[in-house]
């Protein structure tokens, strides 16, 4: 009876989406509780006590679908934050070998371009998603388990995190190659660049790994629809500037791109010593952030 028990918790663990060495362990743990409970109860008996292994099953699938899910966002929030150090290190690495190179001084004029513009707007994305996943697994921390919907958008943001980190650094790697020969850089920098941009996509690489194998299991059903921005800043929202912006998402995008382009404006105001720069650097961030808006407001759960 324990074998036929444990054969079809085996494949009820499966068709949970529960496979390979958690349901191993899952099945070892099930025998040796099994085998304890015979010595007291018979096998009968035992079987009896462990109960019906479809409802073991689910429950170990809901459980590590929440388990996983949480970790991998931890894991992918880990790999940016290892890869943003990685970035930093391309700026100190073309900054010792000569500085920046002109914008349109690539081998391809407009591949260069495409280097540079990807090189600036994705990592705020992966910045941004990834921020708003932590934020999220932060907010659900203290439950055991959680409906699919949460999961689902938790592990959207960390995706989408995870992409924008990779296209950050299929730029880098574009800016390497299309420069490598652009003054003032010193031979070494593409090199130094590319080495950089592989060690960075074996860590976004891991956490991609993580975060898909966290989606196999089955999660529980959500008898609600899942939480938005507004419910993970809940307490900011609440102030009663900001309390209206709730109900009309598009505001909050107004607003927030808004304050982007006026960081963007001082900023370029104070580097290129002319507020002109300023002006066309405040343009390009407000736009971006409301493009992104646009088009990732959905998946990321900025608006229902």
């Amino acid at each position: 009876m324990i074998e036929q028990y444990l054969r079809r918790l085996a494949v009820e663990l499966a068709q949970e989406g529960v496979r390979g060495r958690a349901a191993r362990r899952v099945l070892t743990e099930a025998r040796d509780h099994l085998l304890e409970l015979t010595s007291v109860h018979g096998e009968r008996g035992a079987v009896a006590h462990l109960g019906k292994s479809g409802t073991l099953a689910r429950a170990v699938a809901i459980h590590l679908a929440t388990t996983w899910t949480r970790r991998a966002t931890y894991g992918a929030f880990a790999a940016l934050a290892l890869t943003g150090i990685a970035y930093l290190g391309v700026f100190a690495v073309v900054n010792l070998g000569g500085g920046w190179p002109d914008i349109v001084g690539g081998e391809i004029a407009a591949l260069g371009v495409v280097s540079v513009v990807g090189a600036t707007l994705f990592p705020q994305v992966a910045f941004v998603s990834g921020c708003l996943a932590l934020l999220l697994a932060f907010r659900l921390r203290s439950g055991h388990t959680l409906p699919a919907g949460e999961l689902r958008v938790m592990r959207s943001r960390a995706g989408i995190a995870l992409a924008a980190g990779g296209l950050t650094w299929a730029s880098l790697a574009l800016f390497a190659i299309e420069f490598r020969n652009a003054p003032p850089l010193e031979p070494w920098v593409p090199a130094s660049v590319l080495a950089l941009c592989a060690a960075a996509a074996l860590a976004l690489g891991a956490g991609a790994v993580a975060l898909a194998r966290s989606a196999r299991p089955r999660a529980a059903p959500g008898r609600r629809a899942p939480g938005d921005v507004f419910d993970d800043l809940g307490p900011v929202f609440q102030l009663p500037p900001l309390r209206s912006l709730r109900a009309h998402p598009w505001r909050f995008a107004a607003v927030f791109a808004g304050g982007v382009a006026l960081a963007a404006f001082i900023m370029g105001w104070v580097n290129d010593g002319d507020p002109q720069g300023g002006v066309l650097q405040a343009v390009f961030e407000g736009l971006a952030v409301l493009l992104s808006f646009a088009l990732l407001g959905r998946p990321l759960a900025l608006r229902r």
